[in-house]
């Protein structure tokens, strides 16, 4: 396979929006099957547009994406979606005993000793995902080394996790009217139903989104190690 071959194969896939690891991977193996078919005496436009057509449906593009407005191709929303499968059980779990143990704390705390219970625990799931950022900050430098190309298919949703993140760490400065409010909710019969709902949500809104930060950015970080980038 000569040089213009290659490029042909190169520009297939850059229109494909592909980011780099998977674009990678893809040409290795594009490549390779053109390769068999050549040795099998087709030429390379046949064997380009058989490989084509053996990709079409995975390099096709799903205009809908959680973690993107724009169109991506749907190997790439396939590998988002299942992670985002994989996390979220494990997110709602971990939430949901933290709303359970702040429940608890309204009945052995008073209301000054419960603010302060509450505020460790927000601000320890504030930290958490600031701490994995920090830690995996190395790892941004590479991004702009690849002319700004997505280097792996959980590029778009660390720019949504940040953009999630931020109303929670605004909101650390309510803190202490946020737990007060919590605490209220079990000594005050007048306060709405709807009220209720929407307060005892926000601890379980503000961890999930947290945890969905901290995971997403110790993927980013794993999936760019594995690529050994200089």
């Amino acid at each position: 396979m000569d040089i213009l071959e290659r490029k042909q194969i190169q520009k297939y896939l850059e229109d494909k929006r592909l980011p780099l690891d998977i674009y990678l991977e893809i040409e290795d193996h594009i490549i390779s099957q053109i390769e068999e078919l050549e040795h099998e005496g087709i030429g390379f436009q046949e064997a380009f547009l058989q490989i084509k057509t053996k990709w079409k449906k995975e390099l096709s593009f799903q205009n809908f994406s959680f973690s993107d407005v724009r169109a991506v191709p749907k190997i790439v929303a396939k590998i988002r979606s299942a992670y985002i499968r994989e996390i979220i059980p494990k997110i709602l779990t971990i939430s949901s005993l933290i709303l359970l143990v702040l429940v608890l704390g309204i009945y052995v705390l008073d209301m000054e000793n419960f603010k302060t219970f509450y505020t460790i625990i927000y601000t320890g799931f504030i930290i958490l995902p600031i701490i994995v950022f920090a830690l995996s900050f190395k790892v941004l430098v590479h991004r702009g080394n690849h002319n700004k190309r997505p280097l792996n298919a959980y590029h778009k949703m660390v720019e949504l996790a940040v953009g999630m993140f931020i109303f929670p760490m605004v909101n650390v400065a309510n803190t202490s009217k946020s737990s007060e409010m919590f605490y209220n909710v079990f000594y005050i019969s007048e306060t709405s139903l709807l009220s209720k709902i929407l307060t005892l949500s926000m601890p379980l809104y503000f961890s999930s989104v947290c945890l969905f930060a901290a995971f997403v950015f110790i993927k980013y970080k794993r999936e760019v190690a594995k690529m050994k980038l200089t």
